[in-house]
């Protein structure tokens, strides 16, 4: 479990599941201006709860997370979405991409294991253009969960039957 005071990450705990799945956590600050984020690890893959806050004098919150059996296969993976947003400034183009991925299986795709970054799988691999810098993460991904190589973007966050979006944004040279 993550705890949030506005956009800022405060403190962090851990717990198991017992063997039915069922978690709990003791001693969380209760009042409003904290959010709560829980997120479990099954098999490799990361699954995460929406935003609990608890409202005056609720002490207790329920939060069901489903989780999936994973694969190393891409075979269910495609791109249902795809954006890319271009605007020219004094510092040049600026161009932001957005995709959808979606997985029509029902298991999490996991990747195979990185070349790059020992310990991490490679789940999407995309390619910037020469030129590119100033690149950010917009949404969808972290940089720890980002494995930049030159030219080469790979996200190491699988994807689930529930899809996966992100989006980054970087500048291009006027030519």
């Amino acid at each position: 479990s993550d705890l949030y005071q506005g956009s800022s990450q405060v403190n962090s705990s851990a717990t198991n599941t017992d063997a039915n799945g069922k978690y709990s956590f003791t001693g969380l600050a209760t009042d409003a201006t904290y959010t709560f984020e829980v997120d479990i690890s099954y098999q490799g893959a990361d699954y995460y709860s929406d935003p609990l806050q608890f409202a005056a004098g609720e002490n207790v919150k329920t939060v069901d997370i489903g989780v999936n059996d994973t694969t190393f296969t891409d075979e269910g993976i495609s791109i249902m979405l795809a954006h890319v947003v271009l605007t020219k400034d004094s510092s040049g183009i600026n161009v932001t991409q957005y995709y959808d991925f979606a997985n029509s299986g029902d298991r999490a795709y996991v990747g195979l294991p990185s070349s790059t970054a020992p310990g991490k799988n490679e789940t999407v691999k995309m390619t910037l253009p020469q030129g590119a810098a100033n690149f950010q993460v917009a949404y969808g991904m972290t940089d720890t969960e980002l494995i930049k190589n030159g030219n080469s973007l790979i996200d190491t966050v699988p994807v689930t039957p529930a899809g996966r979006e992100i989006s980054f944004s970087y500048t291009l040279p006027d030519r």
